[in-house]
């Protein structure tokens, strides 16, 4: 998995004034901000599924924004079955808190799970306790498959 972030870049995005007087980038609540325009972005994410190179559709990480790519705060795992790949993440401005599970499967049939939770405890990756975003996403995989 390759993920790469760069500044964020205005004139990429359409920033409008939303009702709570904060802003929405391409029409969305910006994951990772509180209310304010974001400094970091994902410019690419890249898989390696059976040695080949897929390129993640820019729909699941477009309103991500101040991605923390720490191992503290960042985990990949494989599933049960060599075809999916989860990847979990926080992110922050320090205000705008938020947990995320992306799903990414072989076949192309990706998901996300995302909480934006500004006082949340984080997904302690090391004990593999699990909080938000992955509670959320477990109990809506358990029921799907």
């Amino acid at each position: 998995m390759a993920i790469r972030t760069r500044l964020f870049i205005r004139e990429t995005h359409r920033i409008e004034q939303s009702q709570d007087g904060g802003f929405l980038l391409d029409g969305k609540v910006a994951l990772g901000t509180d209310g304010g325009i974001p400094k970091i972005e994902i410019e690419r994410m890249d898989l390696m599924f059976d040695g080949n190179t897929v390129t993640v559709p820019v729909i699941f990480y477009r309103d991500v924004f101040e991605p923390s790519l720490i191992e503290k705060h960042f985990a990949i795992r494989l599933g049960d079955d060599p075809a999916s790949l989860f990847v979990f993440m926080n992110g922050s401005d320090g205000a705008g808190s938020y947990q995320l599970l992306w799903v990414f499967r072989r076949d192309g049939n990706h998901s996300r799970f995302s909480v934006p939770c500004p006082d949340c405890q984080f997904i302690d990756f090391e004990s593999g306790v699990l909080d938000a975003a992955a509670e959320q996403a477990a109990g809506f995989l358990k029921k799907h498959d």
